[in-house]
């Protein structure tokens, strides 16, 4: 690197002598070193520089242009004072979180003769949708239990820090009460609403909307669950999984184990080949049917074959037809080429 740094050095001094000599037309003009690496054909001293210098590795970069009066007006524009005193701390301290978008949440309560549950459905600005449930251990009615889920709810918005939220219920007691619409007459219920109006506090916006028993399906589900499910504290719980299914089950399903007993498609016309013997529950007229089929096939060294007008197919069972579909697509000698073609191969 010393090596290298002197011997650039060097160079340097030699080209800019050279040029204030020879060129001084260009010299305010042309960087030497660029001109030494962007010509395309170099003689005489130039040349023997250049194959000095072939020696390292070096890539020549354009230095970029800085223009120093954009920097003075700036400076000009923007005096600094060094007896000001600047202070490095952050001005809100107490800031946690930044709520950016609306929050959903949807509440339900459901009371029957097994007990009361609650459940509730959180649903970020993202689209992640957050179930929650809750079994009440306390006789409860169902308005009550409408009113302990959308506290519940209200709880678990507060806890995460959200500021501005949306909630929808299909209880239209605790929200018109809520809303200030309708008056509150069971004092049973007094205490619940006292202490929606405090949570309400915490909130910069809560929008309280009435939506149907429809719309509120999933809500009322988690509660319904947790109303019946007495054995909740004794169980563990895993993250409830929700798929959809386009298709019945029994549709495309696929035997894994083949077992001995199962006949392949062909055994009874083998077997008639074989033995002129038909299936015991055969009618006339499946009968008459595998004769007309046994004219299309022949048998030779007791395997089945059908008649083709170019080559002979030999009869294989469904596993046997997968094991040469999956050798003639997979590996690298997997084929690339038309359906036609490839069913030709296989055959």
């Amino acid at each position: 690197m010393e090596k290298m740094c002197l011997a650039m050095v060097w160079l340097t001094k030699k080209l800019r002598h050279y040029f204030m000599n020879y060129q001084i037309d260009v010299v305010s003009k042309i960087d030497p070193m660029r001109y030494l690496y962007r010509t395309p054909s170099l003689i005489g001293k130039l040349g023997r520089w250049l194959l000095l210098l072939s020696e390292f590795d070096i890539q020549y970069i354009p230095k970029k242009v800085i223009k120093g009066r954009a920097v003075a007006y700036f400076l000009a524009q923007n005096p600094v004072d060094d007896s000001e005193v600047i202070d490095f701390s952050f001005p809100n301290e107490d800031i946690r979180l930044i709520d950016i978008g609306k929050w959903k949440m949807y509440f339900d309560g459901a009371a029957n003769k097994s007990g009361a549950g609650i459940g509730v459905i959180l649903v970020s600005p993202e689209g992640e949708w957050m179930p929650l449930s809750k079994r009440l251990d306390f006789w409860a009615t169902n308005n009550m239990s409408e009113y302990e889920s959308c506290i519940f709810g209200l709880e678990s918005l507060i806890s995460i820090g959200i500021k501005h939220a949306e909630i929808f219920g299909d209880s239209s007691l605790v929200i018109k009460q809520v809303r200030k619409e309708w008056e509150i007459k069971e004092e049973k219920l007094k205490p619940y609403l006292q202490y929606t109006e405090v949570l309400k506090t915490h909130f910069d916006v809560a929008e309280f909307k009435y939506i149907p028993r429809e719309e509120n399906q999933i809500a009322d589900a988690l509660a319904g669950l947790t109303s019946v499910w007495d054995d909740l504290g004794r169980l563990f719980v895993k993250p409830l999984v929700m798929v959809r299914s386009k298709v019945p089950c029994f549709q495309g399903a696929r035997i894994l184990d083949i077992t001995q007993d199962e006949k392949p498609w062909f055994h009874d016309i083998l077997r008639f080949m074989q033995d002129k013997h038909y299936p015991v529950d055969a009618t006339t007229k499946n009968r008459n049917l595998i004769q007309k089929l046994a004219q299309q096939f022949f048998l030779l060294h007791g395997k089945l074959y059908k008649r083709h007008h170019d080559l002979h197919l030999l009869c294989i069972d469904e596993e046997k037809a997968k094991q040469l579909m999956e050798e003639a697509h997979s590996g690298v000698c997997g084929p690339h080429m038309n359906g036609k073609e490839l069913s030709r191969k296989i055959m």
